[in-house]
C-alpha cells in the first residue's frame, strides 16, 4: 500500500508536535509539505502523488476548530476541474485520513467537555469530501497536548501513529501484533547480547499465542448484532 502525507502546518519548523510526527513517519511514506503560496510545480507533483497512492493523509494543527488556510487553498488548487475530470472513478478505492494536533486534552472534545464537540464532528467537511469522491474515510489520528506528554506517552503515540499509517483499516489483533513483532525484529541488533535469547523466545511464544487466538476467533459464532 502506497501512502503519502501532505502537511499543511504554517510554521512546521517551530512545532514540536508536528516535528515529532515528521520524524516518526516511516521512510517509505513520502512527507510532502504544503507551501504558501503554491507553485504550479508543487501542484503538479502533489496531483501525481494523489494519482499513484492508495492512501493519503492531510496533516495540520487544528486552529480555531478548522484547518489553516493553506490547507483549503491546497484542496482548491490540487482538486482543480481538469484534474478531477482525469481522475474520475479513480478516487474510488483510495483512502483519505486526517492527522491533526490539539492543545487541549481529548476528553474536552465531546459533549459535556469544554469544547462541546468531538474531533470527528469538527472534521466533518473532510469526511463529506471523501464520501463525495467515493473514498474510504479513515479515523482521524489526533495528537493531543504533545508538549506535556511523558517519554512513555510519546513512545505510545509513535507506535499508534505508525500503525495508522501502515496497517490496513480496521486491522485486527493478529495484524497489529505481527506488525509490532516485525518492528521489534528490525531493531534486534540494538538489543543487549544477553537479552537476545529471551527476546527470541518471547517472539516465538507470542506467535503461537496469536495463532491460537486467531483459530479460536474463527471458530466462535459471529454475533449478528
Amino acid at each position: 500500500m502506497q501512502t503519502v502525507i501532505f502537511c499543511g502546518h504554517p510554521d512546521l519548523a517551530t512545532s514540536s508536535s508536528h516535528q515529532f510526527l515528521k520524524a516518526a513517519t516511516p521512510k517509505t511514506v513520502p512527507f510532502e509539505e504544503i507551501p504558501d503560496p503554491l507553485t504550479p510545480e508543487i501542484i503538479h507533483k502533489h496531483q501525481q502523488l494523489l494519482r499513484q497512492c492508495d492512501r493519503f493523509f492531510v496533516q495540520f494543527p487544528l486552529y480555531w476548530y478548522q484547518a489553516p488556510g493553506r490547507v483549503s487553498k491546497w484542496f482548491e488548487a490540487v482538486l482543480a476541474d481538469d484534474f478531477m475530470r482525469t481522475m474520475g472513478h479513480h478516487w474510488q478505492g483510495k483512502e483519505m485520513g486526517i492527522i491533526t494536533s490539539v492543545g487541549m486534552p481529548l476528553s474536552e472534545y465531546q459533549a459535556g467537555g469544554s469544547q462541546g464537540y468531538s474531533i470527528s464532528e469538527l472534521l466533518k467537511p473532510f469526511q463529506a469530501l471523501a464520501t463525495n469522491l467515493k473514498m474510504t474515510y479513515l479515523p482521524p489520528f489526533v495528537l493531543a497536548q504533545h508538549q506535556y506528554a511523558t517519554e512513555l506517552e510519546q513512545r505510545r503515540s509513535l507506535v499508534k501513529y505508525q500503525m495508522a499509517l501502515t496497517l490496513p483499516r480496521g486491522a485486527h489483533f493478529g495484524e497489529r501484533s505481527r506488525w509490532l513483532m516485525t518492528q521489534l525484529a528490525e531493531h534486534r541488533e540494538h538489543f543487549p547480547a544477553d537479552f537476545l535469547a529471551t527476546f527470541d523466545a518471547f517472539c516465538a511464544n507470542w506467535e503461537t499465542e496469536i495463532d491460537e487466538w486467531e483459530t479460536l476467533q474463527a471458530e466462535l459464532p459471529h454475533n449478528p448484532w
